[in-house]
C-alpha cells in the first residue's frame, strides 16, 4: 500500500540556499535557493550587489543592476505572464525612466514612481489611441494630449482619468457631462501587483504570514491526487499562477510549468476552488495582485499493510 505525501510551498520562500559555483559573498557566484529561484551575478558582503540576473521558478527574469540585495539602478525585468519593463529601478520598486509593455500590445514610456506611472509619459493602446502628458499614481492627471485611433484630439486638464478642462469643450453643463463621460470609456490597462503595501489576507488572517499558512493548508487539506496518476506512479511539482483581483477573487489560474495532464488540472481545480481574499491595497487603493503557487505530488514508498 502506498503512502501519499502530498507537499505545499508557497512563494515568497525562505529558507536553504546553495552557492554552487564562484563566490557568493564578495565575488561573483551562482546560487540555487530552496524554491528553484537561481541568482547569476556579483555579491557584496553576502548580498546582491552590482550586475546580475535573476530567474524565477516561474519564469520571470531580471537582468540588471542591484544594490542591498535589491533590484536598484537598470534593469530589465520579463514576466511571465508575458509583460515587460526596461528602466530604472529604485530598491527593488519600478522609479524614474522606464519602457513597459503589456501583453496586449499597450505600451507605457515615461515616468514611475513606487511602481506607476507619475510624471510625464506616453501611453500608446494597441487601438493606436495615444495619450502624451502627467501622470499621478497610474492615472492621467494634469496637462494632457489623447488622440484616439481616428485623429481627434482632446488636450486639456486631466483628473483621475478624466478630462475636466479643454478650451474646445462646451460651456453648457449638460453637454459637458456626456463629453467627459466619453472619456472614462478607455482606461489604462488594469495593473497586477506581486508585492503590494497590504498584502492579500485569506480568510481570518490578519498578516501575510497567516494568509501564506492558510493558502498551504487549505491546498493540502482540499487537493485530491489523481487515481490515474497514482497507478503510473506520475509525481512532480507544478507551479501554478493566481491572480487576487480588486474584489478578492481568485482569478487567472494558469499552469506556469506542469508535469502532466491530470495533475495540473487537479492543481488548478483546488487553486480555483480557494475563497474570496480580502483585496491587497497599494497607497490606499485595492489593487490585483498576482501569487505563484508550487504544488508537490509525491507518492512515498510502499508501506507494510496491517
Amino acid at each position: 500500500m502506498k503512502k501519499l505525501i502530498l507537499s505545499i510551498l508557497c512563494l515568497p520562500i525562505f529558507g536553504f540556499a546553495q552557492c554552487i559555483s564562484g563566490d557568493c559573498y564578495n565575488g561573483q557566484g551562482t546560487m540555487i535557493l530552496s524554491n528553484e529561484d537561481v541568482y547569476v551575478g556579483e555579491y557584496k558582503y553576502g548580498k546582491k550587489y552590482g550586475q546580475g540576473t535573476y530567474i524565477w521558478a516561474s519564469g520571470t527574469i531580471y537582468a540588471g543592476e542591484w544594490k542591498d540585495g535589491e533590484e536598484h539602478g537598470q534593469g530589465t525585468c520579463i514576466w511571465s505572464s508575458g509583460e515587460k519593463y526596461v528602466g530604472e529601478y529604485k530598491y527593488g520598486q519600478i522609479y524614474g525612466q522606464g519602457t513597459y509593455t503589456w501583453p496586449s500590445g499597450n505600451k507605457y514610456i515615461g515616468e514611475w514612481k513606487d511602481g506607476l506611472m507619475n510624471g510625464q509619459g506616453t501611453y500608446t493602446w494597441s487601438s493606436g489611441t495615444i495619450y502624451t502628458g502627467e501622470w499621478k499614481d497610474g492615472k492621467k492627471h494634469g496637462k494632457g494630449t489623447k488622440t484616439d485611433a481616428s485623429g481627434s484630439v482632446y488636450k486639456g486638464l486631466w483628473d483621475n482619468n478624466v478630462l475636466t478642462q479643454t478650451e474646445d469643450l462646451p460651456h453648457n453643463e449638460e453637454k459637458m457631462i456626456d463629453y467627459i463621460t466619453y472619456f472614462e470609456e478607455e482606461e489604462v490597462t488594469d495593473e497586477v501587483f506581486v508585492i503590494v503595501e497590504d498584502m492579500p489576507r485569506f480568510q481570518g488572517c490578519a498578516d501575510d504570514q497567516c494568509t501564506q499558512i492558510e493558502i498551504m493548508k487549505y491546498i493540502a487539506k482540499n487537493t485530491n491526487y489523481p487515481p490515474i496518476a497514482k497507478e503510473n506512479n506520475i509525481t512532480g511539482r507544478v507551479f501554478v499562477s493566481f491572480v487576487v483581483d480588486k474584489t478578492g477573487k481568485v482569478t487567472q489560474v494558469k499552469v506556469l510549468r506542469g508535469v502532466d495532464k491530470y495533475i495540473d488540472a487537479e492543481a488548478v481545480r483546488v487553486v480555483q476552488s480557494m475563497p474570496r481574499f480580502k483585496p491587497g491595497k497599494q497607497k490606499g487603493k485595492t489593487v490585483s495582485v498576482q501569487y505563484n503557487v508550487p504544488i508537490n505530488f509525491k507518492l512515498g514508498a510502499p508501506t507494510e499493510e496491517k
